[in-house]
């Protein structure tokens, strides 16, 4: 049973990411999330439940994928989904959990896939589908590592009213240097994996229109 203070570093850095303190394996008070060289990325409270968004990259996003009517259309809304971790948790989570098949390695291939799921407007995560597929193994591969993404979410503010929301998760595998030919999908985190032959080069991880957008980890 975890009780006490609670710090997560990054591995190669040794920034901090996460602090905050457990009490009976339960978080409580005010946990910190960070991003690159410990800089505030937000903090919430888990006992009033409340989420404080430091970065700008957060708050500039106004317009999501929501439910409404039964459909899902684009509106602006007062502020967008978002997990509640350090920066680039969700994609680090994806892009370190999902694995290229060997035939796309073996032969040199590219594959280009898109998935979805629905933020609901409990913060749960529900509904993921393919949009797109290529290639079978890589989807149940997407599959796999949506399912480790375990953390909670604040679902999208809609009118004042918490609503449902779809996030997209595209995977583009290449050979490296081979051109992208996969289209910008607003809302959605990009994962981008190049490699070379049979050995997999380093990731690169980007998101389009989505909190944290812009990054890279290489």
């Amino acid at each position: 049973m975890k009780n006490g203070e609670y710090l997560k570093l990054d591995i190669k850095s040794r920034d901090t990411l996460v602090s905050g303190t457990f009490r009976d394996d339960l978080k409580t008070g005010t946990w910190k999330y960070n991003g690159k060289e410990s800089k505030p990325w937000i903090t919430y409270d888990y006992d009033k439940k409340m989420l404080n968004p430091i970065s700008d990259e957060i708050t500039k996003v106004d317009s999501f994928v929501i439910r409404k009517d039964g459909t899902f259309v684009t509106e602006k809304v007062d502020s967008p989904p978002f997990y509640i971790g350090y920066k680039d948790e969700v994609r680090n989570i994806l892009a370190n959990n999902f694995k290229i098949p060997v035939d796309i390695l073996v032969n040199g291939l590219s594959d280009n896939s898109v998935a979805s799921f629905v933020v609901d407007k409990n913060g749960k995560m529900t509904d993921f589908r393919i949009e797109k597929m290529q290639n079978k193994e890589v989807s149940a591969n997407i599959l796999n590592a949506f399912k480790k993404i375990e953390g909670e979410w604040m679902p999208a503010i809609f009118k004042g009213q918490p609503v449902d929301s779809k996030i997209f998760l595209v995977f583009d595998i290449k050979p490296f240097g081979t051109p992208s030919a996969m289209p910008k999908i607003p809302n959605s985190f990009e994962i981008v994996l190049t490699y070379f032959g049979v050995k997999r080069a380093p990731m690169e991880i980007r998101s389009t229109t989505f909190p944290g957008s812009n990054t890279r980890r290489r």
